[in-house]
């Protein structure tokens, strides 16, 4: 758990009313006189504001436009400062040292509330996103790329503005900003100051009294005991305790992927006992190095790698480690029900991103290693619904211990017994096949076989 020191604050007695808000932040909003990769400029000059403050939102899941955006906070200030007028220690932290010459910063600060959005927003800033404008068009112009100067010409034709290389000036009021995990301005980002902030009288003041950044969800270092084989007594679904302990099923040997009609289609096994899994380690508390996986997940629309004979599972694994987050550390293994998972949360998970990862399963993702090589497992990745779905009857009670049946008794279908005995009898089969052969031979004939086999 982070905590911050404290500053010490005088309010005047006659002061209005104050009201508490979430960490403040500042940096850079967006660049007038840059262009953006898709061609679009702010004009410098022509960029101004409603009366502040103004909205900040998050959006959540990557969309178009700012579509799906919740309110996280607020602009209390912006500033429309030169690029030659930055402090030299700010043009290196927001990388502006490329920008023209000319380009104008604008420079806001602000305050987050105190909602479950303004957790997530500071979370999605911590890994990287940035900051778009919300900006209402009140002018637009064609702007060379070369130069940066406005064109001009009233007999350039509709076609030559359409498709010719210009760029699309936009003159307007910024009405709010969004933050994204893609920014039309590479250097559009801004920074959590921490501090809690009172405003009274339209003024931000710090105030003494320290508070989290953010909740620790598992150990940074958890034991080496969690990462062992957890010795199940039934199969078991994914299960996140209260401290942070990770452990379940993948999948059931007994089971058939959802995804296949009329067939079963049973789940893979590792014949390295997950080798291409547990890559990489994790310190205990012990001071042990652990082999581990990942369970990865996603809130923002990525989803399993592609399943193309195409994509080696190098590229599968570069999908995950790119377009996916790390949920839980956990190791793979085998047991009498089917694959395991065992291990913990990563520490600095949110709320939401919990909930998440205790509303969807995780689902396996196994790759050929190589042309003619086995089938292994490489990435467990958090999706709605698994391909191997685990039911789920008991719950622990506020000690992580099993309490009581909450839900109605599991019904199991009359020929469930019965589909899974003929199952096991066809597989049996085809052992016996793959030993012995076809099965034109009388009894007489087996039992030699399997005498020659003895000898």
């Amino acid at each position: 758990m982070s905590t911050l020191g404290t500053v010490t604050i005088t309010v005047a007695e006659n002061a209005e009313p104050t009201e508490e808000r979430g960490a403040a932040w500042s940096g850079v909003l967006a660049i007038e006189g840059s262009p953006t990769a898709d061609k679009r400029l702010l004009i410098p000059g022509e960029i101004t504001q409603r009366d502040l403050p103004v909205v900040l939102n998050v959006q959540l899941q990557t969309g178009d436009g700012h579509e799906d955006s919740f309110n996280c906070g607020r602009i209390d200030t912006i500033e429309h400062v030169p690029l030659s007028e930055m402090p030299p220690e700010t043009v290196d932290e927001y990388r502006l040292e490329n920008l023209p010459p000319n380009s104008i910063v604008i420079w806001g600060t602000g305050t987050f509330d105190t909602s479950e959005y303004a957790d997530e927003a500071q979370r999605m800033l911590s890994n990287g996103a940035g900051v778009s404008l919300d900006l209402s068009r009140e002018r637009v112009a064609m702007f060379d790329p070369e130069t940066l100067e406005e064109i001009d010409d009233p007999d350039m034709g509709l076609e030559e503005l359409l498709f010719g290389d210009y760029l699309q000036g936009i003159a307007g009021k910024i009405g709010g900003a969004t933050i994204v995990t893609i920014p039309a301005f590479e250097e559009a980002s801004i920074q959590v100051d921490g501090a809690k902030v009172l405003v009274a009288s339209a003024y931000g003041l710090r105030y003494d009294r320290p508070f989290a950044l953010i909740a620790s969800a598992g150990p940074v270092k958890p034991p080496s005991g969690w990462f062992d084989d957890p010795r199940l007594r039934e199969l078991t679904p994914l299960t996140i305790t209260k401290d942070g302990r990770v452990f379940g099923h993948l999948a059931d040997w007994d089971g058939c992927h959802i995804g296949f009609q009329g067939v079963c289609v049973p789940p893979f096994r590792s014949s390295s006992d997950y080798a291409y899994f547990n890559v990489g380690e994790i310190e205990t508390v012990e001071g042990e190095l652990v082999p581990c996986g990942k369970i990865m997940f996603s809130r923002t629309g990525a989803g399993h790698a592609s399943d193309s004979p195409s994509v080696s599972y190098q590229e599968a694994q570069k999908h995950y480690d790119d377009s996916t987050k790390v949920g839980a550390f956990v190791r793979a293994g085998t047991d009498r029900y089917g694959t395991w998972l065992a291990g913990a949360l990563r520490s600095d998970l949110t709320d939401l991103e919990i909930q998440h990862l205790r509303t969807h399963p995780p689902s396996g993702d196994w790759r050929s290693i190589g042309p003619s090589g086995p089938v292994e497992l490489i990435a467990a990745f958090s999706v709605p619904i698994g391909g191997f779905p685990i039911r789920r009857s008991l719950v622990a009670s506020a000690d992580d211990e099993i309490s009581m049946i909450i839900t109605a008794p599991l019904t199991i279908s009359p020929d469930d017994g019965a589909r899974r005995r003929r199952r096991r009898k066809a597989l049996l089969s085809k052992r016996l096949e793959d030993v012995f052969g076809p099965k034109n031979r009388t009894r007489a004939q087996m039992r030699k076989d399997a005498l020659s086999l003895e000898d």
